[in-house]
Formats: C-alpha cells, structure tokens, sequence
C-alpha cells in the first residue's frame, strides 16, 4: 500500500520532474531555481511513497484569494509527477485524493491548478473555472480573517483577461466584473 507523507528531498522530485516534464538539460538548472524559490516561500512538497521509493509528487503552494472583503486560504498545486514504473497503478489517483485531504486539513478551502491535460484532471475533480457559468457559493460558509497587511485597490481600466461571471447567492444572481 502507498504512504502520502510530506518530504524534503528535492533532488528526488527534480529527478522525477525532468523525465516527466521532458525537460531538456539547458531548462534543469531552471526547474531547479523554481522549485528552490517555491520552497524558500512556504511550498512543500508532497510525495507517494512505495515503501521507501518515491513513486510520485507535486508541489503546494500556499496563496490567498480575496473573495469580497475577505481573505480565503488557496491550494496551488503544481508540478504533479511519478515514476513512469508507477503510472496507471493508481498513484496519481492516490496522491490527489490525499492532496485534498491536505489542504483542507490546512483550511485552504479553494484550490487551483494550471493542468496539462483538463479530461486526465477532471476525473479527480477539478473542472475549467471560465467553463462555469454559475457557481453556488455562500459566503457565510466560507470562514476567512482578515488581513490587515493586504491592501487592495479598483482598477480604472477592465483588464482584457477580466471575464464577468455570475454567481447565485441565496436566490439572487450577482454579476462581477
């Protein structure tokens, strides 16, 4: 059976990252820097285990959204990898699964990832935000503290990325810009 646990070996997930990744050698040196970045600001890394193997990893990274007047604690997941001797055995599965028990155990409530492949992500439960066109979220269930050290501001101009959406509240439809 597989162990989920967190780790600081880098050089084993590097190893990993680069066959997955197909990363070429004039690009590891590069991967290398990001991950050490990511690390030095609070990311960490968490692997499957295969006894003592490391079969799989991904890195999470820890963000706040601002949702109203609110702050909400965000799991950024990135650099999912495994062992091409371990792939279709259920690993990735495993390790998703666990992932989400992570971050709620963390209080991050809202979680996000930039994946490679949408159909090999959606069968774990994660879906295209902009396919959504109505997304049911009551704020009183999202518990959030302020913080002061975070500023925010309106900008005068609609950045071209910006899409509307709508969401429900309570039997009222609100449209953000």
């Amino acid at each position: 059976m597989y162990e989920y646990r967190k780790s600081e070996n880098v050089n084993a997930l590097m190893e990993m990252a680069y066959f997955s990744f197909a990363a070429k050698r004039s690009v590891q040196e590069l991967i290398k820097r990001f991950i050490d970045y990511a690390l030095s600001s609070g990311t960490e890394i968490d692997c499957v285990y295969d006894s003592n193997k490391l079969v799989a990893a991904y890195l999470l990274y820890p963000f706040q959204i601002r949702f109203r007047n609110s702050m909400i604690p965000m799991g950024g997941i990135g650099m999912v990898c495994s062992r091409p001797d371990y792939r279709g055995k259920g690993t990735i599965r495993f390790m998703l699964e666990k992932s989400i028990e992570t971050m709620r155990d963390k209080g991050m409530i809202v979680s996000m990832l930039y994946p490679f492949n949408v159909s090999f992500y959606r069968k774990y439960g994660w879906e295209l935000f902009f396919r959504k066109k109505l997304v049911f979220l009551y704020p009183d269930l999202l518990i959030a503290k302020e913080n002061p050290s975070i500023t925010a501001e309106y900008l005068k101009f609609q950045m071209k990325p910006v899409k509307s959406f709508t969401m429900n509240t309570r039997g009222k439809n609100t449209t953000w810009l």
